[in-house]
């Protein structure tokens, strides 16, 4: 699996020790006085597991927040914006 993100670029050096594959998606900016950088972070079952071990956790993954698979969400963001066509 794949993760994209926006980061500070303090933050490559930790994920790259801590067995992630980072490669960045272009040049560093800076933003709001801090060096940010795109990157997409490969996620293996190994490195979870690697981590997991090293942390004692059971798990290193948190989801916070409602789970809507694509689908659901553009549904919802359209039913959204029709019902405010419709009050306008």
């Amino acid at each position: 699996m794949k993760i994209s993100a926006i980061m500070e670029t303090w933050w490559l050096p930790r994920f790259q020790e801590a067995g992630f594959n980072v490669a960045p998606l272009g040049l560093p900016a800076l933003v709001e006085n801090a060096w940010t950088m795109a990157a997409l972070i490969d996620v293996s079952p190994d490195t979870l597991r690697a981590i997991s071990e090293r942390t004692g956790l059971p798990s290193v993954i948190q989801r916070k927040g409602p789970r809507l698979n694509a689908v659901a969400r553009a549904n919802l963001y359209r039913e959204r914006h029709d019902i405010i066509r419709e009050i306008a």
